[in-house]
């Protein structure tokens, strides 16, 4: 969830708006409103992939 909200630049799930519209208290609970439990972990697996964290984690654990 925080990669998502973290690497989501729009829209803006940190918008205090939409945590109105879906009445909830912080920007994930929104996002648990808003989005399919399988949505929530394409859309952080894209943005791992496209920041390329995932790669460089895996890297760093390789060549220790």
């Amino acid at each position: 969830m925080n990669i998502l909200l973290a690497g989501c630049a729009e829209p803006d799930l940190k918008d205090p708006r939409l945590m109105e519209k879906y009445n909830a208290p912080t920007p994930a609970e929104a996002v648990k409103k808003l989005l399919l439990p399988g949505e929530i972990v394409d859309l952080s697996n894209a943005v791992e992939q496209l920041t390329g964290y995932r790669r460089k984690t895996i890297s760093e654990v390789k060549n220790g």
